[in-house]
């Protein structure tokens, strides 16, 4: 399960670099679960990328 939910949120920061430009409800709702996985398995990568996207919005 771990593995999946790095593996998802690795794949939406991929695919979706732009997730600041306007709000919408579905990347608010992204953010939040990748910001799930980044805190419940400790992973700076995504923590560092969820710092820089909540300086911006």
């Amino acid at each position: 399960m771990k593995d999946y939910a790095k593996w998802m949120a690795d794949s939406v920061i991929a695919r979706k670099t732009d997730l600041t430009s306007y709000w919408a409800y579905e990347f608010g709702l992204t953010l939040d679960g990748i910001a799930e996985v980044g805190n419940k398995l400790k992973i700076p990568s995504i923590l560092n990328i969820l710092k820089s996207v909540w300086i911006l919005l």
